[in-house]
């Protein structure tokens, strides 16, 4: 770019990067839920504690499977 060309670029397109300290700092939770919000949160978990009740239960029947075939093999 010659003939100044940027200078003349950045004079018609002013730089839009501006440093972060210049916006107020933003709070992603603003301590205000509405009963969507909780809704959607208890549902969140009631999913994962049975996600993770299934999960458990699941390990403890394969051991018990587990248990009870070599059992059998014995026989």
């Amino acid at each position: 770019m010659d003939n100044k060309a940027y200078e003349q670029y950045r004079k018609a397109n002013p730089e839009v990067n501006t440093p972060l300290s210049t916006y107020e700092d933003v709070d992603l939770l603003d301590g205000n839920f509405t009963q969507t919000e909780m809704l959607i949160c208890g549902v969140f978990l009631v999913l994962a504690i049975y996600a993770t009740y299934k999960i458990f239960t699941k390990k403890k029947n394969n051991k018990n499977d587990e248990s009870t075939s070599s059992s059998e093999r014995e026989q």
